[in-house]
């Protein structure tokens, strides 16, 4: 492999990590802004760059400059990807591209961003720090395109992956729109897995890489939504040079459950008398999501509030061995009132049926709060011990006034989020960090 698709395949491994500009070459190692992305890429990838900011890699003597023409016009006039193309520009897997999203910024360059051509539609980034390390469309930053450059590779071997992974760029390229997209979606549907309304549409939809998700859980995979080389081994092979041909597996994967495994959770009735209910996890549910969430919000905060509470229950659950119940129906635990029961809240609930987050392969501990103020509490700080998952971070999706502990979810940000198009997989990801989606 090249050195730039090395870089891009590890850059590629932390989607949806955090982004920093302050802890970016800090100790923690799932931190990144737009640069540090791009230059501990290459370095993992075998190559170290000269500068570890974007106003000076675009000068970096690995890379050639394929536009504009002269680096002493950068800056001077910006692009369009249109404009590129019509210059002569390829598009190619690991092609940097550099842009201007501050036009008053006083870099001579005008340069205050850097990302990875990821396909001739895309690019990868560390975008904001609402979004992490994630994929945009190539024409994002349209009319603000500074200079795009290419590493050189003669001379340069690209070093040996620093770790093993289920990914291939290559894999993961074809899989984001397409032929091949629809052939995936083609092999999970024959198994019983969901890929979304429209079925086997050819695009690489959330749906679909929740079912992918899925089947990676039922068949002891890395749980990470990319359908690479092994996931589509265990597919059966859908492509050349992943394991075989189109032909189903000799050993069909199991199937997806179509209803979750039967949970019972023993309820105590603070005003039913004191007795202890025994109630099924997604019954209770019914009566847990709109006394915790209006129904009235939008589906993806309940669906995001419905995979919190399913978690929090069952951790409940699972520390609760020798006792006489598991949880009351009062906010000590989850408000639980069959009143409200809601067609909304009922949709969210199936449509995540049997979804928790997990940590290390434990379910976590989804708490949630009302609001947060603007930063989320970690656990260390409102309780006192250390939870890897319950940090404290900003949270500008959250305006409103501090209401509850602050630790976890909150459900206002959560509102906001969903308003502003995030899906409940990128709220659950935001409010619980490093956590994996995972069906129990």
């Amino acid at each position: 492999m090249s050195v730039a698709l090395a870089a891009l395949d590890w850059a590629m491994k932390q989607l949806g990590c955090a982004y920093s500009q302050a802890n970016r070459y800090g100790t923690n190692p799932n931190v990144f802004d737009c640069s540090s992305l791009v230059s501990r890429a290459f370095k993992a990838a075998g190559y170290k760059m000269e500068q570890t900011t974007s106003t000076y890699e675009v000068d970096d003597p690995g890379f050639d400059l394929l536009w504009p023409s002269s680096s002493a016009t950068i800056g001077r006039t910006f692009g369009t990807v249109a404009s590129l193309k019509a210059a002569g520009w390829t598009p190619r897997q690991g092609d940097l591209m550099f842009f201007c999203q501050d036009r008053a910024t006083t870099r001579a360059n005008k340069i205050t961003h850097v990302a990875f051509v990821y396909n001739a539609d895309m690019i990868l980034h560390a975008r904001n720090p609402e979004a992490g390390v994630c994929l945009s469309k190539i024409s994002f930053y349209d009319g603000s395109i500074c200079a795009v450059t290419r590493f050189d590779e003669i001379g340069h071997d690209a070093a040996p992956a620093p770790e093993a992974n289920d990914f291939n760029v290559n894999r993961l390229l074809k899989l984001m729109e397409g032929d091949d997209v629809r052939e995936l979606q083609n092999a999970l549907i024959a198994r019983n897995y969901d890929c979304g309304p429209g079925g086997a549409t050819g695009v690489f939809c959330t749906a679909t890489m929740q079912a992918v998700k899925l089947f990676q859980a039922h068949n002891g995979l890395v749980t990470d939504g990319k359908a690479g080389e092994k996931t589509i081994k265990a597919l059966g092979g859908l492509w050349e040079g992943a394991g075989g041909t189109n032909a189903p597996a000799a050993t069909p994967a199991a199937p997806a459950p179509t209803q979750p495994t039967s949970v019972m959770i023993r309820m105590l009735m603070t005003r039913g008398g004191g007795i202890v209910k025994p109630i099924a996890l997604e019954e209770y549910l019914r009566g847990v999501v709109p006394s915790e969430m209006s129904a009235s919000w939008p589906l993806e905060a309940l669906k995001a509030q419905a995979v919190a509470a399913r978690s929090y229950a069952l951790r409940k659950i699972e520390g609760s061995k020798g006792k006489t119940y598991d949880v009351d129906d009062s906010s000590a635990f989850q408000k639980h009132d069959t009143t409200k029961i809601d067609a909304r809240t009922d949709a969210a609930i199936r449509a995540t049926a049997g979804q928790v987050l997990t940590y290390n392969g434990k379910t976590a501990e989804a708490v949630y709060c009302a609001a947060n103020g603007g930063t989320t509490v970690s656990a260390a700080q409102r309780w006192g011990g250390d939870v890897p998952y319950l940090v404290a971070q900003p949270d500008p999706f959250d305006v409103r006034t501090k209401s509850g502990h602050g630790v976890g979810m909150s459900q206002h940000g959560a509102k906001a989020r969903a308003e502003a198009g995030q899906t409940y997989l990128q709220i659950l990801a935001f409010y619980y960090r490093g956590t994996i989606l995972a069906q129990k």
